[in-house]
């Protein structure tokens, strides 16, 4: 399994907490509300991706009244590595107490799925809540998706600010600028969404008999030219843009306003599904992420607190999907014990007010 070892820091309202794992394929972080679990959690998106899950100031990250925080992690293979922040220097970032140049060279060597009980939002939400979700799977996967994103949303903030400001032209030059990335970001959610679709399409033969599911991805742009050529579609947008500016409307085509439709027996879900449905549909997808991901090393399935939100037979649909999983798997929970006889290979950790009470084991653990 990919961590033997995490160790948290000043982080949240753990001052030093130390979970050795062992060989554990599941963890179960037990204790009432308050206690730190959600916060062993957040250390490990943070790892993952460089965001928290409830916040992405470092400074609401850290303990209260502390000059910052550090999370040390270790694979089985014997890597470490440690992502610190301090005030008055920001992050860093270390593999076996060697820095990186960067500590963004961190994203995508620890991958993560993560399960919240808001993720019906996922089906629910706005676009930009299906947008992040594609972003943050390709990112982990893909540095080179990862870059290009940043650029594009940074060119595509100055666009914005020139345009405010009525600097037309400068608008201009960082449009021509976003559309060097436009084709990568395209190409890569084009294919994701029809990997994600191939992986959902399978797991409802399987468990549904009168269900079909299936992802759509939706580009924002005029029109779709077949063959594809992503790089005649983006050059199309950046002019379709500019006229469209002309009447006061700001980038109406491109990556920033992309969709992903998920449809059941070819009904959109988010408008005619009913809660369960909905909630079915965005464990699927984030079951989905969990396969794509496990085709590298060091993979994490995060799962916050979410079993209160379902109903017995969707729990036990989850559960199982869980147990079959190839990452390792974090469940935080008050009552995680009637999940136990589920896993063979676990460790629970008591937790109370960021503090580790009491270590139980499955009976199998080295």
């Amino acid at each position: 399994m990919p961590i033997t070892q995490l160790r948290l820091a000043r982080f949240r309202n753990h001052f030093e907490s130390i979970f050795e794992v062992g060989n554990a394929d599941t963890i179960f972080l037990n204790g009432p509300n308050g206690a730190g679990k959600t916060s062993v959690l957040e250390a490990l998106h943070l790892c993952a991706t460089g965001i928290g899950m409830r916040s992405r100031r470092d400074k609401e990250l850290m303990m209260f009244d502390k000059e910052g925080y550090r999370i040390d992690f270790s694979f089985d293979d014997g890597r470490n590595f440690s992502l610190k922040y301090l005030q008055k220097d920001g992050r860093t970032a270390f593999h076996d107490d060697v820095e990186f140049s960067k500590w963004l060279e961190l994203i995508g060597i620890l991958r993560m799925t993560c399960l919240k009980p808001d993720d019906i939002e996922l089906i629910e939400g706005a676009p930009a809540v299906r947008r992040r979700f594609l972003d943050i799977l390709l990112s982990q996967m893909d540095k080179k998706y990862f870059s290009a994103l940043c650029r594009y949303r940074r060119a595509l903030k100055q666009a914005y600010r020139a345009e405010r400001n009525n600097h037309l032209k400068l608008a201009g030059s960082f449009s021509q600028l976003m559309i060097e990335d436009m084709p990568y970001i395209f190409l890569k959610r084009d294919w994701v969404v029809k990997k994600l679709s191939e992986i959902i399409s399978l797991i409802a033969l399987k468990k549904f008999s009168d269900m079909t599911i299936e992802l759509e991805y939706k580009p924002a742009i005029p029109s779709l030219q077949v063959p594809v050529d992503w790089n005649k579609i983006s050059e199309t947008c950046l002019k379709e843009n500019m006229e469209f500016e002309n009447a006061g409307v700001f980038h109406r085509y491109g990556p920033l306003r992309d969709e992903v439709i998920l449809k059941f027996n070819g009904i959109k879900f988010r408008q005619f599904g009913s809660q369960g449905q909905k909630r079915i549909g965005a464990i699927l997808l984030k079951i989905a992420e969990s396969s794509i991901l496990s085709e590298g090393y060091g993979h994490v399935i995060l799962v916050d607190d979410v079993f209160g939100e379902l109903d017995s037979v969707t729990r036990d649909f989850l559960l199982e999907l869980l147990k079959n999983s190839k990452g390792q798997v974090w469940i935080a929970g008050t009552e995680t014990e009637i999940f136990e006889n589920r896993w063979q290979n676990w460790r629970k950790f008591e937790l109370k007010s960021g503090r580790i009470e009491k270590i139980t084991n499955s009976g199998i653990i080295s």
